[in-house]
């Protein structure tokens, strides 16, 4: 367990996994995972994925982000709403940490999430896509701007948790994190592998 520091101060943990022969030279391929989000604890557990990542010489690692419940309600809702982008800003500040720590670059840094992690990756990529190499976005609600619309297979709570682009009073935040509305042409973004699902939104 490591601590890392958010753009507004605010301290988290993240959890490393490698072999005990790994050498700290910058250069291990690194996997970060992260989710923030709906009151979800990630706490240390086995991971089948984690386990072969680093049999083969990576570094895994799992953030602790807001909008999970490891520190209670507030932390939860300190990752909601119009501070959902506090969960964004947090993983950023955990991968420029793995970075600054000397345990990988943005060369060998990948970066997985799923549902709502899936949205986190989207946001992570379009927001600094100078730091990663390669990223697995599974599962993804990525057009929150048109995300009430989905009603289809919408899960309701969601919006609960997102915000409601109907909402004038909610649009502005959440068309700033909206991956969809931010790809921009030009932009070299990380490798990208999309998982997506018939039901997925």
């Amino acid at each position: 367990q490591v601590w890392y520091t958010s753009k507004d101060g605010t301290r988290a943990p993240m959890y490393l996994m490698y072999r005990r022969d790994l050498a700290k030279n910058g250069q291990s391929p690194t996997l970060l995972y992260g989710y923030g989000g709906f009151e979800v604890s990630l706490l240390p557990r086995f991971d089948a994925v984690a386990a072969v990542w680093v049999e083969h010489g990576g570094i895994y690692a799992h953030a602790t982000l807001r909008g999970g419940d490891e520190f209670g309600e507030r932390w939860h809702q300190d990752g909601m709403l119009a501070n959902k982008q506090h969960v964004f800003d947090d993983f950023e500040a955990a991968a420029q940490w793995l970075v600054d720590s000397g345990y990988t670059s943005p060369r060998h840094l990948a970066i997985r999430g799923v549902s709502n992690g899936g949205l986190l990756m989207g946001a992570a990529v379009t927001q600094r896509p100078d730091l990663f190499r390669a990223a697995f976005i599974g599962r993804p609600d990525l057009d929150m701007v048109r995300f009430y619309q989905f009603t289809s297979a919408n899960n309701e709570p969601a919006l609960l948790e997102y915000g409601d682009a109907s909402d004038s009073t909610q649009f502005q935040a959440i068309r700033q994190f909206s991956p969809y509305e931010n790809v921009h042409d030009g932009t070299r973004y990380p490798a990208i592998l999309f998982d997506v699902g018939y039901w997925d939104t």
